[in-house]
């Protein structure tokens, strides 16, 4: 499974997404090896990785969403629409907050 990752990975980093993209790819997988309880040290440097690149992005988040600390809140909102983003279900609830304001 590592050598998959490695290697998705790697392709991610010469492909043209950009860094932010790689970023949440890195923390959605950080999250996956977690969950099924294997490869602690590998999940920690992903998320080390997204969290760094999160760090670097995230005075570009929305407006509305600053003094969140939801790490997949912040990078489902700095996806580009152009590279694929979708409007994950931790950011609807802040948008829909947005919505409901006169």
């Amino acid at each position: 499974m590592k050598e998959c990752i490695d290697t998705a990975i790697e392709s991610a980093k010469n492909s043209r997404f950009p860094e932010e993209a790689l970023g949440r790819a890195q923390f959605h997988l950080s999250k996956i090896l977690r969950e099924q309880g294997i490869e602690k040290e590998e999940a920690d440097r992903l998320e080390t990785n997204a969290l760094n690149i999160l760090n670097k992005y995230s005075p570009y988040a929305s407006e509305f969403l600053r003094g969140i600390e939801d790490p997949m809140v912040m990078f489902d909102d700095l996806q580009s629409i152009f590279d694929g983003r979708f409007t994950g279900r931790q950011l609807l609830k802040y948008i829909q907050v947005m919505a409901d304001q006169p």
